[in-house]
Parts: C-alpha cells; structure tokens; sequence
C-alpha cells in the first residue's frame, strides 16, 4: 500500500506539479485577478506581480521524504527506482530554471542551508542501509553481515564532515581572494549590492574603519578574519 501511494505520489507531482511550476497558471491567474480587482497604481500591480523565493521550507521536506522512501523500498521493490530517478531528474531540470530565472530570492544564507540537507540526507542512508541489513537477515542472507561495516563507515563520515566541514559554514570568511585592491573591494561592494538581504551577521567588516549594516543575527567575535556569530 505504501508502495503504490509513493508510485502515484511520484507520479502525480512529476507530470501534473511540476507541469504546473513550469507554466505558472496559477500564479498568472491570481496576478490578472489582483489587477483586476485590487490593484490601483504601478506600484501595487508591481507588488503583485512579484514572483516571491522558491520556499525552501516547504520544497525540502517533501523531496527529502522521497528520497528515505525511494532508498528504503528500493531494497523490497527495485522497481520504484526508476520512478524516482524520472522525479528528481526533471525536479533538477525544472526546479533550477525556476530558481534562476523566475522566482526572486528574499534572503541570502550563504550556503548554510546545506549542511541541514547534508546531515538529513545521511540519516536517509542510514536508515536504508538498517533497511538493507533487517531485510537481507530476515531473508537469511547469509551475506548480510557484511553491511555491518558500510554502517560504521556511514556514522563515521558523517561525524568527520561534522568536525571538519560544517565548521566552514558557521564562521564566515570575510574577504575573498584578491580583494585587497581598491578595485576588487569596488567590484565586491557592486556584486554585494545586487543580493537581498543577508540572514547571517548584522555586519560585514570589509577593511578597517569600514563596515556594512546588514539584516541578520549578531556578530558576537571576529577573530582572524571570520567572522563567529551568536
């Protein structure tokens, strides 16, 4: 049963949702009705107009529970692999058109979403490899045990990447390379200005005597260059 409602999910959001994401209907309908019947000057048919961010919060936890599903079944019903791969291959094609050329960013996080996808997309392989182990010993396989160790390894790489690589994200570099001529702060301060606001510290030390109030959390040490936040 739950096999056949992930067909018909994956089926359902990748010729009908993602069908609908890319012609923009709905969102042209409500914009034609807001002109029509709301809006009384330039500014606020602009307004409506306004495509809004691609909403991460509510894009993620869909696709990341078809991905544990799609890698827990794919153990029991090999089959629903192909359905997941036609899914999240014209999700990438779709998805990042819209992201680049439609949907305007609120908010700019500097990668630190990543590392929440990275650890939630770790428990998915582990809870698929526990799959893989509970179902082969339940088969008696007699083979199974030989997981054990792809199990280890698994915790092992996710407490190194913890250790070693989130910290990149948590303390933010502060000038990239090359930027200590006058042109490159220059060219730093236009490509800056481009973005919307930043959800990381509320300011950027870029030079002595030099910063830029930015919306965020506090910055709470700036040591070496890196800024440590709150």
């Amino acid at each position: 049963m739950v096999l056949m409602s992930e067909f018909g999910e994956t089926a359902v959001r990748t010729f009908v949702a993602y069908g609908l994401e890319l012609s923009q209907i709905a969102p042209l309908i409500i914009f034609h009705l807001k002109k029509k019947y709301l809006c009384k000057t330039e500014a606020e048919i602009k307004e409506a107009w306004y495509p809004g961010d691609l909403g991460y919060a509510t894009r993620v936890p869909g696709d990341m529970l078809i991905v544990t599903i799609t890698l827990c079944y794919s153990v029991i019903a090999p089959l629903i692999i192909p359905f997941g791969v036609v899914y999240f291959g014209l999700g990438r094609l779709i998805l990042q058109n819209q992201a680049l050329k439609v949907y305007v960013p609120s908010y700019e996080s500097y990668g630190t979403m990543w590392p929440h996808m990275h650890l939630r997309i770790l428990a998915a392989l582990l809870l698929y490899q526990l799959t893989m182990f509970a179902y082969f010993g339940v088969k008696k396989f007699y083979y199974a045990s030989f997981l054990i160790p792809l199990i280890i390894l698994t915790l092992i790489f996710a407490y190194v990447c913890n250790e070693k690589f989130y910290r990149f994200f948590r303390d933010l570099l502060l000038l990239r390379p090359g930027a200590g001529s006058h042109l490159a702060q220059a060219e730093g301060d236009a490509a800056h200005g481009v973005h919307l606001p930043d959800v990381r510290p509320s300011q950027l030390v870029l030079g002595e005597g030099r910063r830029r109030p930015v919306r965020g959390c506090s910055v709470s040490s700036f040591e070496g260059g890196v800024v440590r936040l709150m």
